[in-house]
């Protein structure tokens, strides 16, 4: 983060996220899509966690603004040159969110009032030095300003339109200071957007026609977990975590005809959505003074729910009702992780590898990830960092283009789709004198086994959606430059990216047709 006490916000909304969105190599997606391109990548390639529990879903509003308020924030760590080893199951990012663990002593209460939502944080002791609680929920308020002027629109119309969008967010936690080397913690998340719309059409003749529809989009994320932290001995960290995570896109659409001796009525719905419950236990080890060691397991049971879409049709002779619905699949992942850092004179060493076994339909993959990084310093003032990282991805967000609406489909790697997998060099360096901070960083990731929805197939609802797909290999690489400035109350950050990649997709090579050029400067006081 640039700094983390000074974060610019969108329409007056104090977005946690706002400060990732300004360091190098990471943008915002194009308008209506929702996440973050780092590096490159697509959302999906992203992994963001909070207090350790994935979140599949980060924006609202077609990627106005994120899920996290500040005040309710902690810390955020963003990791896109040297991912931690536990975590090397997303190509491009591991994005670490920690929420505030509440006051043990006294109450606190704050109230965010922005343009587009409002939201309060609340945290204090429930048995004082011990046991303490933090709240925050946020809710946007448009639909209920905008709903008289819609009312007022209305008032001399026969046909009445009246649409009403909305998102919310609740965030809750528990912590609980057993003793000095134990405390317990318990996490919990539920948010989403909502997109209602209603449309009434009343014509005064002889069959007293009554029209009418109703619609609704929305999506919503629901998260829990239990996370254990204990120290053995003076040297032994153990960390315990269980947690589920639930996202699910729900989209209806009814329509009714109402006259003097006919009546009709037709509904459809959509659904998708994935569930995942994952369960890990790591050790951090303090073996010398100069070296640390990590290592871990765990383990992650999914199941997905791609696609289910029902028709009704009633009318005055009959009824039809017809359900699309495509199997769930259901996915196991298995990894054991050994990261360790090591500390000579003028720098450190990072040295990692992940084993991960993945058993999806009819196929199991097994993969080796491992990552090395350097930090050497320069002088007093200068450091280099150098370091190569293997990253690997069992699950991938599938476009669902066909229906026109944000309806992607989360789905796992199969027998004839292999893991998507990325290379990535990187190297920097940094320079710091007095109030100025410069740097200067190189990246090059090379691709494997892309995944791309095909131009004009149909939409994914067969079992033998994979062919509806194309794969390829891509290259991408880049420049990213840092400037920061600080005086007393004066912060001045800038940054600027220049970045390249190409691809090729089944034999298909379309050159270096993706080129991102950006300077972005900011300055906040």
């Amino acid at each position: 983060d640039p700094n983390k006490n000074i974060l610019p916000s969108v329409g007056g909304e104090t977005d946690a996220l706002a400060g990732v969105k300004l360091l190098p190599g990471v943008q915002p997606v194009s308008f209506g899509q929702q996440g973050l391109s780092i590096r490159g990548g697509s959302p999906d390639q992203n992994f963001t966690l909070v207090d350790g529990i994935p979140v599949y879903n980060t924006f609202h509003l077609l990627g106005l603004f994120s899920i996290f308020n500040s005040e309710s924030i902690s810390s955020i760590n963003l990791h896109k040159d040297e991912q931690p080893a536990k975590y090397t199951n997303r190509l491009s990012s591991v994005i670490q969110v920690n929420l505030k663990n509440g006051n043990k002593q006294k109450v606190e209460a704050a109230i965010d009032v922005g343009i587009l939502s409002s939201g309060i944080y609340i945290n204090g002791p429930i048995i004082k030095e011990k046991l303490s609680f933090s709240l925050s929920a946020r809710r946007t308020y448009a639909d209920i300003l905008s709903l008289p002027l819609q009312r007022f629109a209305n008032r001399n119309s026969s046909q009445k339109n009246v649409a009403k969008l909305w998102s919310y967010d609740v965030f809750s936690k528990i912590h609980y200071q057993i003793n000095k080397g134990n405390e317990l913690s318990l996490t919990a998340y539920n948010g989403g957007d909502q997109l209602d719309f209603q449309s009434k059409f009343s014509l005064d003749d002889n069959l007293n026609t009554q029209e009418e529809s109703n619609g609704s989009l929305g999506w919503r994320n629901a998260v829990i977990g239990l996370r254990w932290k204990s120290i053995i001995g003076s040297r032994v960290y153990l960390n315990t975590e269980v947690s589920t995570s639930n996202y699910e896109l729900k989209f209806n659409d009814d329509y009714a005809l109402s006259q003097k001796e006919n009546q009709i009525s037709n509904s459809s719905s959509y659904r998708n959505g994935l569930q995942e419950v994952r369960m890990s236990a790591d050790l951090d080890i303090l073996w010398r003074r100069s070296n640390m060691l990590k290592l871990g397991v765990g383990v992650v049971n999914y199941l997905f729910r791609p696609f289910e879409r029902n028709y009704s049709t009633t009318n005055e002779i009959s009824v039809i009702d017809t359900s699309l619905v495509s199997r769930q699949y259901q996915s196991q992942e298995y990894y054991a992780f050994i990261e360790g850092k090591s500390y000579f004179k003028g720098g450190s060493v990072t040295y990692g590898l992940r084993a991960a076994q993945f058993t999806t339909v009819g196929k199991t993959y097994h993969r080796l990830l491992p990552k090395i990084s350097l930090i050497q310093g320069l002088g007093k003032n200068s450091q280099l960092r150098m370091g190569v990282t293997v990253a690997n991805q069992f699950v991938h967000l599938v476009p669902n283009n066909n229906l026109g609406l944000p309806v992607d489909i989360w789905l796992p790697v199969t027998s004839t789709l292999s893991p998507m997998s990325v290379t990535q060099l990187n190297s920097k360096f940094i320079r710091k004198k007095n109030n100025l901070r410069l740097e200067l960083g190189v990246y090059s990731k090379f691709y494997n086994n892309i995944i791309e929805h095909k131009t004009g197939s149909q939409l994914l609802t067969g079992n033998n959606w994979e062919n509806n797909l194309r794969v390829g290999s891509g290259r991408a690489y880049g420049l990213e430059c840092v400037l920061e400035y600080k005086l007393k109350k004066l912060y001045l950050y800038t940054s600027y990216t220049f970045s390249r990649s190409r691809r090729t997709i089944e034999g298909i090579n379309d050159g270096y047709v993706y080129f991102s050029k950006y300077d972005r400067p900011h300055m906040l006081s």
